[in-house]
């Protein structure tokens, strides 16, 4: 199985509760970008690097991937961002990063 996941740095739009296990489902917002007329919602799973994960931390640091085969795998491009959203609030700004920036460190 191929391995599609992508390096990302989470900030948190604190006091927003934190999650509690390594691992995080969630629904994700992409902004609108010229490209595309509207913004789009997709599902996504982000596992945690246990080193960085601090209420402290300013950023957690992990890998992200589509719950879904059909996701638009080309908008998780480095430096590319999108929003972790709770309901219809955004609880999160993710950027993706360059390949392997973050595994190297805390694996």
């Amino acid at each position: 199985m191929i391995d599609n996941s992508v390096d990302v740095a989470v900030s948190w739009n604190k006091p927003e509760p934190l999650p509690t296990s390594g691992e995080y489902s969630t629904v994700i917002k992409f902004p609108c970008d010229g490209e595309r007329e509207s913004e789009e919602y997709w599902s996504i799973l982000i596992k945690f690097f246990p080193l960085v994960q601090s209420a402290d931390a300013p950023e957690w640091f992990g890998t992200a991937t589509f719950l879904s085969p059909d996701g638009p795998w080309e908008r998780l491009s480095p430096n590319s961002n999108f929003q972790i959203i709770e309901g219809w609030k955004t609880v999160a700004n993710v950027r993706v990063l360059p390949s392997g920036n973050n595994r190297d460190r805390h694996n």
